[in-house]
């Protein structure tokens, strides 16, 4: 609420980033409570199961909420109002999740901690995780190939994707809105397609306004054309119904016909398809400085984190085949209609302009979350000593239960909102569903483990000045070795038993 006195807020906003903020409390509060189930199951008490969970566990977290604030931030880019309330609302959502998991997660930890189950020990490799991260290794150029090639192709049909805009029939079925508007395109056919304005700074009763109305009568796509009457100052007002639908390439192509040639006094163009027009312009301007924005936010974060130049460009890949894949999803079942019966919605060849928008910040900020999931556990392992094949299968064993979980319960929340009546929060809900489904699954269990095989060693290259930076600025943590936290010396020396904790999930 308040967000409400610094901006305006979009409409869909509030259910997007409760939607969000639910994703990221889930997210946060499985990986404090396994860091801390893992410290007391070596015999750790309350209070050092609780440093411990905040010195490793809140670094972890400190860097996921950085990174999805980052993603946030590039919707600032585009200048327009709809997003600005989007990413100010998502950002303050992450700095109280943030906030929320690095004080009042280990305040509970501490209260309730006795009665928590302590995690099983186990060698890390041993696990199921720990398994299917051999098994990709041992063909690790398959299951990259295999894997890229599967998500390109899904990819394939956000190529065709057409935008739209606030079309009545993305209402619920049941709004009187949608009944009226649909009663009035079957009994007035020449209402299917809201007109496009031409206001022009001449009275209507102008003969040039007349003869201007008739030439725009013989451009192509152009349907009837009315001169409106009765408007107040010296200006006057040109309908013209496109051919077809109020949004589509008929439409679009009178709005640049009517742009580009202009009579010889002053006109504007206006209406559904000209708004459309502008801000899928916008959006095609903004969205390089959008992107420029996250990328370099996510590689300086990343780099910080673990001082490798491969590592943060390899996340930014693979999130972008992701994505692609989500986007292409989103084309072929709202667009093209496949799933809509099973969907209860009714498709129109067009999916809404804001959605990609939207799910590229917010998939995006998810992705890197669990990216950092798994990055800081394959990184402490290799601290250790352990080679880099060990290092990702020890950290996809480690991290790969939480990250699992954690994503089955955000999807099962982002499908309650594909649930919905209203077309836009469903697109958005189900997309988001489908992000999630597909990193946490395909990309971090097969993807990650087959590029991080491939380069090995390279993993962790960077060059001389940058390794010398990361020396200074980056964050490093001390390497954690089997011992127990346990007993009058470990209580003597709180900062050696966080280092000496050993990770019980190996």
């Amino acid at each position: 609420m308040g967000m409400t006195h610094v901006t305006d807020i979009a409409t869909y906003s509030v259910d997007v980033i409760t939607l969000f903020g639910l994703a990221l409390a889930v997210d946060y509060s499985l990986l404090m409570v396994k860091r801390f189930r893992e410290a007391r199951a070596v015999a750790a008490d309350v209070p050092a199961a609780v440093e411990y969970t905040a010195a490793t566990a809140g670094r972890t977290v400190t860097f996921s909420a950085l990174t999805v604030a980052a993603a946030l931030a590039g919707l600032l880019a585009f200048g327009d109002p709809t997003f600005t309330s989007v990413a100010v609302g998502g950002i303050s959502t992450v700095l109280v999740a943030l906030a929320t998991a690095l004080t009042l997660i280990p305040a509970l930890l501490a209260a309730w901690g006795p009665k928590l189950k302590m995690a099983h020990r186990q060698q890390a490799e041993d696990g199921f995780f720990g398994k299917l991260a051999r098994r990709v290794q041992r063909r690790p150029v398959l299951a990259a190939a295999g894997i890229s090639a599967l998500l390109l192709a899904a990819a394939l049909p956000f190529l065709h994707v057409n935008y739209g805009l606030g079309d009545p029939r993305t209402l619920p079925q049941g709004s009187e809105s949608r009944q009226v508007a649909l009663a009035l395109y079957a009994d007035f056919p020449g209402m299917r397609a809201d007109p496009v304005t031409v206001v022009a700074k001449l009275l209507a009763n102008h003969p040039r306004i007349a003869a201007y109305a008739a030439t725009i009568s013989h451009l192509p796509g152009a349907g009837a054309v009315s001169i409106e009457h009765g408007l107040h100052g010296n200006v006057s007002a040109i309908d013209v119904i496109p051919a077809g639908t109020a949004q589509g390439a008929t439409a679009r192509h009178l709005v640049t016909e009517l742009r580009e040639h202009r009579p010889a006094f002053r006109t504007w163009v206006t209406g559904q398809e000209a708004f459309l027009t502008d801000f899928n312009s916008t959006i095609a301007q903004r969205l390089p400085y959008a992107l420029a924005i996250i990328a370099l936010a996510t590689f300086a974060l990343l780099f910080l984190m673990t001082g490798s130049v491969l590592i943060p460009v390899k996340a930014l890949v693979m999130n972008t085949l992701s994505l692609g894949a989500t986007f292409g999803a989103l084309v072929w079942i709202f667009q093209d209609g496949h799933l809509a019966s099973l969907l209860g919605f009714t498709a129109f060849g067009a999916i809404e302009a804001w959605i990609p928008v939207i799910v590229f910040a917010f998939a995006f900020g998810l992705s890197m979350d669990y990216e950092v999931f798994l990055l800081s556990r394959i990184k402490e392992c290799h601290d250790e000593g352990c080679d880099t094949n060990t290092a990702v299968a020890t950290g996809l064993q480690r991290s790969g239960k939480i990250i699992t979980s954690a994503a089955f319960l955000v999807i099962i929340v982002f499908l309650g909102f594909a649930s919905g009546q209203t077309l836009g929060i469903k697109e958005f809900g189900l997309a988001m569903a489908i992000a999630v489904a597909v990193d946490a699954t395909l990309v971090r269990m097969i993807l990650v483990p087959a590029t991080m095989t491939l380069l090995g060693r390279a993993n962790w290259w960077a060059p001389a000045p940058l390794r010398r930076l990361h020396q200074r600025l980056g964050l490093h943590e001390a390497p954690a070795h089997p011992a127990s936290l346990a007993g009058p010396s470990a209580a003597k020396a709180p900062a050696a038993k966080v280092s000496a904790l050993a990770d019980t999930s190996r």
